[in-house]
């Protein structure tokens, strides 16, 4: 094997990999081709070529998803503001406490998202699942994981003062599964409805 070769044949597979399931003939055209130099001259080309086409036709493919998941995470963002804002001034005068109702209320509203998103985007459900807790809020999660990972790594199994009383280096990790379960839940929930859905078309198809 050249190093040409050697070179192009990963690049290739790296196109196939980018190249969405409704271009799967034009990769297989594009394999034949490549297959086809002679001697393999002009493969790294052909190659890196392959890989450009491939990934324009998956952020095209993917394009939609994208821009729906993003003005969703906006706009759920934003309502989950109001909420706030409302249960605050509701509950705080009466002595309540509105953090209960509050993580109830995100949780419903992250889990229904994702739900409607997976359900849309079966395919992409675990994305949208893990994605969406991420970015939620201007990617507060991430940020405070960050934030708070200097002091788990500096003493991980001291537990004095933590409430409940576990290993620091655990509150990262406690603190996202709080944070990402409703959203994996309401992914899952709509991958399985998306997936019933279809069946039920296509058994009422007469044959």
């Amino acid at each position: 094997m050249t190093l040409e070769a050697f070179v192009a044949r990963p690049l290739m597979a790296l196109a196939a990999a980018f190249a969405p399931p409704s271009r799967a003939e034009w990769t297989q055209a594009m394999r034949q081709e490549f297959d086809a130099l002679p001697g393999g001259q002009g493969a790294v080309g052909w190659a890196a070529g392959c890989v450009g086409a491939a990934l324009g036709w998956r952020i095209r493919s993917e394009a939609p998803f994208a821009l729906t998941l993003s003005a969703t995470v906006v706009a759920c963002w934003w309502v989950s503001a109001q909420i706030f804002f409302f249960l605050v001034d509701w509950l705080h005068p009466k002595g309540i406490s509105w953090m209960p109702a509050f993580s109830i209320t995100e949780n419903l509203l992250r889990g229904g998202v994702c739900f409607g998103l997976a359900f849309v985007w079966p395919r992409r459900a675990v994305l949208t699942g893990l994605t969406l807790p991420m970015v939620w809020g201007f990617g507060a999660l991430p940020v405070w994981l960050w934030l708070t990972a200097g002091d788990a790594i500096a003493d991980p199994w001291a537990s004095a003062g933590n409430h409940p009383a576990i290993p620091t280096i655990l509150f990262p990790l406690m603190f996202l599964g709080q944070e990402i379960w409703a959203s994996l839940l309401g992914a899952a929930c709509g991958w399985g409805a998306s997936r019933g859905w279809r069946r039920l078309r296509m058994r009422s198809v007469p044959a």
